[in-house]
């Protein structure tokens, strides 16, 4: 692995998904919030949308604009915009 962040690489799945767990030795000022992360590899954007709606992931990136509208007022979510 490269770099000594909060987190560690623990597995890859090609296609499928990333696993890092928190680095228990990492001092900085950002420490991990969360034990594991699973990083799931979603390219088709309506099985990022479905994922997030059934609880099965807890984030998504590049939500389609004509999606939005079936994430508003909802309490548990958050839209943050990058880049």
């Amino acid at each position: 692995p490269v770099g000594t962040g909060p987190y560690r690489f623990v597995s890859a799945v090609r296609e499928d998904k990333i696993v890092m767990e928190a680095y228990d030795k990492y001092n900085g000022p950002r420490p991990a919030k969360a034990k594991k992360m699973i990083w799931r590899l979603m390219s088709d954007p309506s099985a990022r949308v479905s994922a997030l709606k059934s609880g099965r992931v807890q984030a998504i990136e590049d939500v389609p604009y004509i999606d939005l509208k079936g994430f508003t007022g909802q309490d548990k979510v958050e839209s943050v915009q990058s880049f």
